[in-house]
């Protein structure tokens, strides 16, 4: 199984958050709109509750637009891949591709 882990830090008056997300894979901006979920509850834009609902909807359109994480200071730190994962290379692939 391939492990992706992300990193997000923010900086406000020299302090930093930084939030670790481990997945097999991710969704299109899931990262962001779960660093901005996060923010959010901590500004008290959006309750525990509200969240909880969002993932009860399993809709990504349900999600408010305005409340995902800039993608700057959002950045990939590793990929990690299983033995298992990788297929090595052989010119036969190609060969059947054509």
């Amino acid at each position: 199984m391939t492990q992706y882990l992300f990193c997000v830090l923010f900086s406000r008056d020299i302090q930093f958050w930084e939030l670790s997300f481990k997945s097999r894979s991710f969704l299109y901006r899931q990262v962001r709109r779960m660093t901005g979920a996060l923010v959010a509850v901590g500004q008290g834009k959006l309750s525990v509750r509200q969240i909880q609902e969002l993932l009860d909807a399993r809709d990504s359109l349900a999600y408010p637009q305005n409340m995902a994480a800039p993608s700057c200071g959002l950045f990939l730190t590793s990929v990690e891949y299983k033995d298992l994962d990788l297929v090595p290379y052989t010119q036969n692939q190609t060969d059947d591709k054509n």
